[in-house]
């Protein structure tokens, strides 16, 4: 099985995912961070940003954002930058097909907001269970 079989596909035509490692390893450069250094701030081991950026990996969206806080990055910059790999690439997306992904990652955005706003419950501690009611 080739790398590419493991790089879910996108519904939305002419974006390619297998660009979101390269153009992470483009913004890491631009700034003149290293692998070690960006890895460490954003909480993953080297071997994964490694794995990310070769297209060996997709990172999940939990994984994605503080990459790109560490690279004082964001979604925006990060879809310019698999644009302009696009382009080099001789491969233009439609405005049509830039507003799906812009709509996609804005919902994947939501959902992480949401999800890491969520109230947490808290456990109760197995004493407050057992003490007696008067």
């Amino acid at each position: 099985m080739s790398t590419d079989d493991n790089i879910p596909q996108t519904d939305t035509p002419g974006v390619d995912l297998k660009l979101v490692g390269p153009a992470l390893r483009a913004i890491r450069m631009e700034q003149g961070l290293s692998q070690t250094h960006t890895a460490e701030r954003a909480g993953i081991t080297k071997a994964m940003l490694s794995s990310y950026e070769t297209g060996k990996a997709l990172p999940a969206l939990s994984s994605l954002v503080p990459v790109l806080k560490v690279l004082y990055s964001d979604l925006r910059r990060l879809q310019d930058t698999m644009d302009r790999l696009s382009l080099a690439a001789g491969v233009k997306p439609t405005p049509v097909e830039r507003i799906s992904l812009e709509c996609e990652l804005g919902r994947a955005v939501l959902q992480l907001v949401n999800r890491l706003t969520a109230p947490q419950r808290e456990p109760e501690s197995p004493a407050a269970e057992a003490a007696p009611s008067l």
